[in-house]
């Protein structure tokens, strides 16, 4: 029996179940679609927040230029590998939805950075 003809539509596939339609098993390795939610929150701009914590962290490394410039080095290689871009102001209104994820160090202080390997 049909359920629509009970009167019970069907429903939406859930981000759960559409996570689950796209694994593939590729080269070795499993590959996933990424779980988009198409309904949720306009999330709020955080762009003061954002800054004043980067603000933050250029001070306390400003302390430690070794860590500095290695912060710079890995900040640098992220950019060029496409892991984070820079928004330009002006085309924040054409985008309508921009997020910014604030930076943060983590410093390992028992590891070698790169470039003392």
């Amino acid at each position: 029996m049909d359920l629509e003809s009970l009167g019970i539509l069907k429903q939406e596939r859930s981000v759960h179940d559409e996570f689950e339609s796209t694994i593939a098993f590729m080269e070795g390795r499993y590959e996933v679609n990424l779980p988009w939610k198409e309904q949720h929150e306009t999330l709020h701009d955080n762009f003061e927040m954002s800054r004043r914590r980067l603000m933050n962290l250029l001070q306390r490394l400003q302390r430690e230029p070794e860590v500095l410039k290695e912060y710079d080095a890995v900040s640098k290689d992220q950019l060029s590998q496409g892991f984070i871009e820079i928004v330009d102001k002006k085309d924040v209104g054409e985008m309508r939805w921009v997020h910014y994820i604030p930076r943060h160090a983590v410093i390992r202080r028992e590891k070698q950075t790169r470039n003392s390997e």
